[in-house]
């Protein structure tokens, strides 16, 4: 229903996977994260719009997969793949798998949309061509640097208006437990 109406869901954690197994994808992800040499920038809050990242404090790093198996378990959570199985279908791929780690600021992200990978006006189709799933390894809350969303846009079928993007009242933040 969640997903219907607002176009998102939370996986709590006691249904996502066991604790021990988060503390291990948190770890592995911090580390290389932490060795990728492409984004060997200290995080600081006077660092904004710079090679850390397009907005505020982050570092990341591309092609999990390659770094061990702790990602391929990630990327094949049953209850996650169902939803993603829901969505998209069996025969959907992978794009990306990344692992981002936020630093201190105030400088938030404007929203957009994934899936509009050529950042032009342009009408999506109504049935989802596209699904994020992303692992929560901290809480995440308002205080400490939420994911943001705005529940039911994906009805709109378009990507965020220049003002929308920059409109935080619009701002919904991702409020859930690590694990989620």
């Amino acid at each position: 229903g969640d997903m219907e109406i607002d176009g998102y869901t939370i996986l709590p954690p006691e249904i996502a996977g066991p604790a021990s197994f988060v503390e291990e994808l948190r770890e592995k992800a911090l580390e290389v994260v932490d060795e990728c040499p492409a984004f060997d920038v200290e995080i600081r809050p006077d660092r904004i719009n710079t090679a850390s990242g397009m907005f505020g404090q982050t570092r990341d790093a591309h092609y999990l997969l390659r770094h061990g198996p702790v990602f391929e378990r990630a990327l094949m959570c049953e209850p996650a793949l169902a939803i993603v199985t829901y969505l998209l279908g069996e025969s959907c791929r992978l794009q990306s798998m990344m692992a981002a780690k936020k630093g201190p600021g105030a400088e938030y992200m404007p929203l957009h949309a994934d899936n509009n990978h050529i950042a032009m006006p342009v009408a999506f189709h109504h049935l989802p061509e596209h699904a994020n799933f992303t692992w929560l390894l901290t809480d995440y809350s308002e205080e400490n640097g939420a994911t943001c969303i705005v529940p039911g846009s994906h009805k709109l079928c378009r990507a965020p208006t220049a003002h929308e993007a920059r409109d935080i009242s619009l701002f919904k933040p991702v409020e859930a437990r690590a694990g989620s």
